[in-house]
C-alpha cells in the first residue's frame, strides 16, 4: 500500500515538473529523490531502493526537463518492478502523462472567511513574502524575515558569503566559532539594514583575503 502511494507521489511530481526548470527546481527534485532513498519508511525497501538508484543503466536523475524526468522516473519504477517480478510499464512520455498529468483543481479548498484571489485561489492575509527553496532548505527561520524580492536577492548573496566563510574557517581557520555564529544570527534574525551592513563587511574581508592570496602568487 505504501509503495503504490509513494510511486503515485513521485510520478505526479515528475508530471508537474517544469518544462524549463530553474536551478532551484533541479535542486529541489533531486532533494526529493534523495530523501526517498535516505528516509523511505520501510527499511528493507529502502535498502533495495538505494541500490536501484545506483543502477548504472538508469543513471542519475534527468532533471533537465519535465519529459526527461517523467521518463527517468518510469525507468526507475521498471527497475523496481523487474526486481519484484511485476509487469513493465511503457515509458513513452505521452502514455505516462495520460496516467499522472492531472488537473490539481481539486486541491483548492475555499473558505468564506478568507479573501479569494485570482482563479478562485484562497489567499490567507498572513501569507506574504517570497519563496526560495535554497534559503528555506537551510533549516533555519531566515526566510520568515524576508518580505520582498529585493531582500531575497540580498539574502541569497549573504547566505553564500556566510557559507564561504564557514569553508574558510574549516580549511584555513580564518574565522572563529563566535564570528560564524554571529553571522548566522544576523542572517536569520537581522533586519534588512543589519544584513546589508554585514554583507558589506564580509565582502571587504573576502576581498582582502583574495588580494593577499594573489600577492602570494597562489593563482599562478
Amino acid at each position: 500500500f505504501l509503495g503504490r502511494r509513494a510511486w503515485f507521489v513521485l510520478h505526479s511530481f515528475a508530471a508537474k515538473y517544469p518544462d524549463n526548470p530553474s536551478e532551484s527546481d533541479k535542486a529541489a527534485i533531486l532533494g526529493l529523490i534523495v530523501a526517498f532513498g535516505q528516509l523511505y519508511p520501510c527499511k528493507l525497501c529502502r535498502s533495495h531502493l538505494q541500490q536501484q538508484l545506483r543502477d548504472p543503466e538508469l543513471g542519475p536523475p534527468r532533471v533537465g526537463s519535465r519529459e526527461e524526468l517523467t521518463v527517468w522516473m518510469c525507468e526507475l519504477h521498471n527497475i523496481v518492478n523487474a526486481d519484484l517480478g511485476k509487469e513493465q510499464q511503457d515509458c513513452n512520455a505521452f502514455l505516462v502523462d495520460l496516467m499522472y498529468l492531472k488537473d490539481c483543481g481539486e486541491c483548492e479548498v475555499k473558505k468564506p472567511t478568507l479573501e479569494v484571489g485570482v482563479e478562485g485561489e484562497v489567499m490567507d492575509p498572513n501569507y506574504v513574502g517570497p519563496w526560495d527553496a535554497g534559503i528555506y532548505g537551510r533549516g533555519d527561520n531566515m526566510l520568515n524575515s524576508i518580505l520582498t524580492e529585493g531582500e531575497l536577492w540580498d539574502a541569497r548573496d549573504l547566505a553564500d558569503l556566510v557559507d564561504a566563510m564557514e569553508v574558510m574557517k574549516r580549511w584555513f581557520r580564518a574565522f572563529n566559532k563566535k564570528e560564524i555564529k554571529r553571522m548566522k544570527e544576523v542572517l536569520v534574525k537581522g533586519g534588512k539594514e543589519e544584513r546589508e551592513g554585514m554583507g558589506k563587511r564580509l565582502t571587504e574581508v573576502v576581498g582582502k583575503a583574495l588580494e593577499g592570496m594573489d600577492k602570494e602568487g597562489l593563482w599562478d
